[in-house]
């Protein structure tokens, strides 16, 4: 039997096929681990979702009473300067703004009534809690806008069919939100194992196994 003389290229092909299985064999197994992880915390009694900072529960509160002064709206909503500068801004912009500026916090409530006020509280926070999570900036962003155009959306859908809309607008900012808490629970193990950083299309993958939808 004669044998075959060995060359540098042979089996080259063969050996590269091999290698794509084994990196993405490895691939797989690093998306298998983290999506166990994502779910071990999810499901640990010591695991809890980002709560809402309390202007958001007051002024959702007062927003349920009825003839609710305007004093104690604005006595909540300047606990918090961010949200507080939000609503003053958005009652100056163009689609509020009636000719003549606003430089109050009292006259910005007047001007934009109690439910939208309620809503960019919960804008505010959504954004600066929520949707926050360093390393993934970018693709928080994303979330984010997306997150306020669904709860426009969702308003202006209630509105238009008649439905009831008072809670339309948050319903469509938070209706996906647990992408961006299985982003922020990666990030906090990417702080203890920096192999846990992955690219986007691993964190699609993971997002997709993980139970927090």
């Amino acid at each position: 039997m004669s044998k075959v003389k060995a060359t540098s290229n042979y089996g080259k092909g063969e050996a590269s096929i091999i290698e794509e299985l084994f990196e993405n064999s490895q691939a797989h197994k690093k998306e298998l681990e983290l999506s166990e992880n994502i779910n071990k915390i999810i499901s640990s009694d010591t695991f809890k979702p980002p709560l809402l900072p309390e202007v958001a529960i007051s002024l959702t509160n007062l927003a349920n009473q009825p003839n609710v002064s305007m004093s104690k709206v604005e006595d909540v909503a300047k606990g918090d300067p961010a949200v507080a500068g939000r609503i003053v801004a958005i009652a100056n912009s163009a689609l509020y703004s009636r000719g003549a500026p606003v430089r109050s916090l009292s006259m910005a409530i007047s001007r934009l009534g109690l439910a939208t006020v309620r809503d960019i509280a919960f804008e505010v926070v959504a954004q600066t809690t929520i949707f926050k999570v360093p390393g993934y900036m970018e693709r928080m962003r994303e979330l984010y806008d997306a997150a306020r155009l669904s709860g426009h959306i969702s308003k202006h859908i209630c509105l238009e069919l008649k439905f009831e809309s008072e809670m339309a607008y948050l319903c469509g900012l938070l209706h996906d939100m647990g992408e961006a808490i299985i982003l922020g629970i990666i990030g906090q193990i990417s702080k203890n194992d920096k192999s846990a950083s992955t690219d986007e299309e691993t964190l699609s993958i993971v997002i997709k196994n993980s139970t927090l939808k």
